[in-house]
């Protein structure tokens, strides 16, 4: 239990200090995202439990922050906790996954699509290679919203011309 909790404020402050939350909500996300352990499950209750009225508001408010869409944000909060369990001692994906009650080859899965990497691989990388991941994500997503949103300009102008 106290092993648990010492991994989820390490993570909240590896967190906290990587991502490029400005505001007290995307705050307020992030730290329910590392409380439940990356298990968002009904994405509207989720959003009724932070008091945000609804999944669309936290999705604009990740869109306006540059950070993931709130499915993705979880895994990668997941993946992170996962790594920093087994920095505390070997154990493996399988234990891990067990443990919390989802299947290892979804677990392998996971880890393979956020950082390309297996398991072993991102475990021997670390958590700061994790954060550096989940940082360029996030410029590639403002990088790729500056772009959108000026090409949603000029469509739209384009169209009503």
């Amino acid at each position: 239990m106290c092993g648990t909790v010492l991994r989820r404020e390490q993570l909240h402050l590896l967190l906290a200090g990587t991502l490029p939350a400005r505001s007290a909500e995307s705050r307020l996300v992030l730290r329910a995202l590392v409380d439940s352990g990356g298990r968002v499950g009904n994405a509207c209750a989720f959003a009724a439990g932070l008091r945000m009225g609804s999944r669309f508001r936290v999705a604009r408010l990740l869109r306006r922050e540059t950070l993931p869409q709130l499915e993705e944000l979880a895994a990668w909060v997941r993946v992170l906790g996962w790594i920093l369990w087994s920095q505390e001692g070997p154990v493996a994906l399988e234990r891990i996954a067990m443990s919390e009650g989802l299947e290892a080859s979804v677990c392998c899965r996971t880890v393979r699509r956020l950082t390309g990497a297996t398991w072993t691989e991102a475990r021997t990388r670390g958590p700061e290679w994790l954060v550096a991941l989940l940082a360029a994500r996030c410029s590639a997503l403002a990088g790729r919203r500056e772009a959108g949103g000026e090409a949603a300009v000029v469509g739209w102008a384009e169209r009503s011309a």
